[in-house]
């Protein structure tokens, strides 16, 4: 028998055609993000790093490989047949790479638990962060890392082991559970209301950097042919620019009602409603830590209605 014809079994080491001190792995997770996003920019911001370092980190896993992963002509990144593939076959290895991952934190029973949790930042700041004294000491062995972002992270990548999403989450192998809803409402300040009429009134409108939100398109139609002179991501930011009366914001109800001067603006014909869902993946939902910080995320929520 010509013994070269065996295929490799899972007690023969794979020849892996690549110099060992050029390849990088974390090259490839790099590669396997701008590949899902297809934009240089958008990864970087998924990544937490600068674009280059995401166009570094391509051009040096081309290196590595010694195969043209992107096409750099007119000024734009876009896959190669080649990065097409490389890019699938990365992201079925990330996967199983997660799933192992994910196996392993719902097995083991370690007292200490590091802990991911991605929500939006006006819901870390107002429902979360106050009540973070209480988790030490209720919880002294778990440790929490916040992604404070407007865009939930994966579950099925572990970007966050936990997240709160505003709208319920379509993603598939997530256990998703209801704690509370988002009313909204027109406001701005006394001084920038009084003698305005309302074919007057400007407006502060959320900056979505993807799909207009439902609090853009609901501020939008309202606004009409009133102009937006200001757009910003964070909420906070909104209410702050609303009070020095920059214009009407659209902001969550609980930001308005505290002291600072806000007056509702009777704009809309009906109010404005986002539900909240804590969110978790099916394999890490038994976790001690990760039961325990639902727990306590859903006691903050309920604490904010009592």
């Amino acid at each position: 028998m010509d013994v070269s014809s065996i295929s490799p079994t899972a007690t023969q080491a794979v020849d892996f055609p690549v110099d060992s001190t050029q390849f990088d792995w974390e090259n490839l997770r790099y590669f396997i993000a701008f590949a899902r996003i297809r934009s240089l920019a958008a990864a970087a911001r998924s990544l937490n790093v600068e674009h280059a370092t995401v166009s570094r980190r391509i051009a040096a896993l081309e290196t590595a490989l010694k195969i043209r992963l992107v096409d750099r002509r007119s000024h734009r990144y876009e896959l190669t047949d080649n990065g097409e593939r490389i890019a699938q076959l990365g992201n079925r290895m990330q996967e199983t790479a997660c799933a192992l991952s994910r196996a392993v934190c719902a097995i083991r029973t370690d007292k200490v638990a590091d802990i991911t949790l991605s929500a939006p930042p006006h819901l870390t700041t107002h429902f979360i962060a106050p009540h973070l004294g209480r988790l030490r000491e209720q919880c002294p062995d778990v440790n929490v890392r916040i992604l404070s972002n407007p865009r939930m992270a994966s579950m099925a990548r572990r970007e966050a082991d936990i997240a709160i999403s505003v709208g319920r989450p379509t993603e598939t192998d997530l256990v998703v559970r209801k704690i509370g809803t988002l009313d909204f409402g027109f406001f701005a300040a006394p001084s920038y209301l009084h003698n305005r009429i309302a074919s007057a009134y400007e407006f502060i409108a959320h900056d979505d950097e993807h799909e207009p939100s439902p609090q853009r398109i609901w501020l939008e139609n309202a606004a009409g042919q009133r102009p937006v002179v200001l757009r910003v991501k964070s909420f906070d930011v909104q209410a702050e620019a609303a009070r020095a009366g920059a214009g009407i914001a659209l902001l969550p109800i609980f930001m308005a009602d505290a002291p600072g001067g806000l007056q509702r603006v009777p704009i809309e014909e009906r109010p404005l409603h986002a539900e909240l869902w804590l969110v978790v993946h099916r394999d890490m939902r038994t976790a001690p830590g990760i039961r325990a910080m639902m727990d306590f995320i859903i006691d903050c929520f309920a604490q904010q209605h009592r």
